[in-house]
């Protein structure tokens, strides 16, 4: 009779451990549910903080994006011809358009980190 008792007990106990082990096991699911979520957004927030940043580079590269879409300037043709043959091969005038080829590398390197950014799936 004692013996049974015992049992009675040791398996009441066992029952009260199992239920409190699984209620923590379904509240560390939800937590660590929200926090999966949490990373996400907070990956895309970066990556919407990264896009703003390299926009802003382009935009105060200080490129004239008009000029060069409407094509080359004729009275910088004839200087860029004349000074070519003198410039030598580390010339930076940009060539008939008036452009900085430095200032063109820099903006065409954030155009491709934007382009990166907005491919990766955190975006989509």
């Amino acid at each position: 009779e004692r013996l049974e008792r015992q049992s009675d007990v040791l398996v009441s106990i066992s029952n009260r451990v199992e239920s409190t082990l699984q209620r923590g096991l379904r509240r560390m699911d939800g937590a660590t549910s929200r926090l999966g979520r949490v990373l996400d957004v907070s990956s895309t927030l970066k990556s919407i903080m990264r896009l703003k940043f390299e926009a802003r580079k382009v935009q105060s590269s200080g490129l004239d994006f008009d000029a060069i879409l409407s094509g080359p300037d004729p009275t910088i043709l004839a200087q860029t011809s004349r000074s070519s043959s003198s410039a030598g091969a580390g010339s930076t005038s940009g060539g008939p358009y008036g452009v900085d080829l430095r200032d063109l590398c820099r903006a065409a390197s954030s155009v491709a980190s934007m382009e990166g950014l907005l491919s990766s799936p955190a975006l989509c």
